[in-house]
């Protein structure tokens, strides 16, 4: 993984991370290292961020992000502020995690 995916998926972490502890709304694309670095490649959508690579799915699609996505109820201000929201958020978090080589694990 380059780099600067590295980079951006440490970002992306750390976001999931400010959102469980509820300091932080998720607010899509606009607020993802990711996203802002994948998202926006048209015609090439996502390609080449590790989320797409593991899932093979645009927008994050086949991740829990869309089960918090589903539990909230404002999608224009999404904090984890219920039990249900926390969960989700949390397992967001554990999921990106997961996709971060080992080697990088320390940095967050």
């Amino acid at each position: 993984m380059k780099s600067a995916t590295v980079d951006a998926l440490v970002g992306s972490i750390r976001k999931w991370q400010r959102i469980v502890s509820g300091v932080e709304a998720d607010r899509g694309a606009n607020n993802c290292p990711l996203c802002k670095m994948f998202y926006s490649k048209w015609p090439a959508r996502c390609v080449g961020c590790p989320v797409y690579s593991h899932t093979r799915q645009e927008e994050c699609r086949g991740t829990p992000f869309w089960d918090f996505i589903s539990t909230c109820t404002d999608y224009d201000n999404r904090w984890a502020d219920t039990p249900a929201l926390r969960a989700a958020a949390a397992e967001e978090l554990h999921f990106l995690v997961g996709l971060l080589p080992k080697r990088f694990r320390k940095r967050v």
